[in-house]
């Protein structure tokens, strides 16, 4: 069967098949930091105080791998965690979740134990937070439980009791933390603001978390380098001090030389002064000297220049006409 010449082929579906596999290889290069890799564990957590999707993964304060997963799972939270496979997880292995910098971020610390590997999820028994506000909320309500209304309130009728006999120091002082809530009080929409400023802030450092650390260490770096060639700036210091006597011993030595040398060139230098146009006027009528001076003996061996008018013209010698043959008079 005979083969259609390329360019009588229908121009339409090689486009089509064109553009297709252009949108397949973008979408593999884009999903290639999507493609799975290592193994995959869970760890059960009471909440997710925080944790994303990507957070590191860290052992020893190396980070090892991320977090893949951040799912509910009844009532706790599950987590994915993905890690090398050449990395060995013990039987008993512990998850926490911790706090990694003041702006909020966090990440998973692993802890490896126990023998063998790991099987199946981290249990709850084996994980921590940061904190847990269902614990939080619960401490409050036994505490409230446990409170004693009729104490509470005998309490509170001896403190008012206390305060309307009380001292005038301590009237002033209730009078001046009454006035101090109502000033902020009346000052509530600009707390607001400068609250709404401050998220602001923390959230544009949040956002420069990675800068910021960038930054940190790098003064880090500067202020060990500095550290570890302090005994050769020390050693410059010192060196610097010495020159510094030495010369002033040289100049205290010689001072008896020095003076009058330093009389006699200020003499010099104001007879320069004194005389600068002169000089300036020499200088300028040197120039064409030097330069014929140049011209004569630049040649060769001898001497090469003219001598003008010695010798007076011959009679036979006739000047030019000056009227050009009496072209002009």
């Amino acid at each position: 069967m005979p083969l259609t010449s390329f360019r009588r082929r229908d121009p339409i579906p090689l486009a089509a098949g064109a553009v297709v596999v252009t949108l397949a290889l973008v979408a593999a290069a884009l999903g290639v930091g999507e493609l799975p890799y290592g193994v995959t564990y869970s760890a059960e957590f009471a909440e997710s105080a925080g944790l994303r999707v990507n957070d590191d993964v860290v052992i020893a304060g190396v980070r090892v791998g991320r977090v893949s997963a951040v799912e509910l799972d009844g009532g706790h939270v599950r987590v994915g965690l993905r890690v090398p496979d050449d990395l060995r997880l013990g039987s008993l292995t512990r998850a926490d979740i911790r706090i990694k910098t003041l702006l909020g971020a966090h990440h998973v610390v692993l802890d490896p134990r126990g023998p063998g590997r790991l099987r199946g999820p981290i249990p709850l028994s084996r994980t921590s937070v940061p904190y847990e506000v269902v614990a939080a909320v619960n401490d409050l309500s036994q505490s409230a439980d446990r409170i004693d209304e009729r104490e509470l309130a005998s309490a509170m009728t001896v403190l008012a009791r206390t305060v309307d006999g009380s001292s005038e120091e301590i009237r002033s002082a209730l009078d001046g933390l009454g006035r101090l809530s109502r000033t902020i009080a009346s000052r509530e929409d600009g707390l607001r603001d400068l609250v709404r400023r401050a998220r602001t802030v923390t959230g544009l450092l949040a956002r420069r978390d990675t800068d910021l650390t960038a930054l940190i260490r790098d003064g880090d770096l500067v202020l060990r380098e500095i550290a570890a060639r302090r005994a050769a700036i020390h050693g410059l210091l010192v060196n610097t001090v010495l020159l510094t006597r030495r010369i002033d011993g040289l100049i205290a030595d010689n001072r008896a030389t020095l003076k009058p040398m330093l009389r006699r060139l200020r003499a010099f230098t104001g007879v320069l002064r004194r005389n600068e146009e002169s000089l300036e006027r020499t200088l300028a009528l040197l120039a064409p000297f030097v330069r014929q001076l140049a011209d004569t003996g630049g040649n060769g061996r001898w001497v090469d220049t003219i001598v003008q008018n010695l010798l007076p013209l011959p009679a036979s010698v006739r000047f030019p006409d000056r009227t050009l043959g009496g072209l002009t008079r």
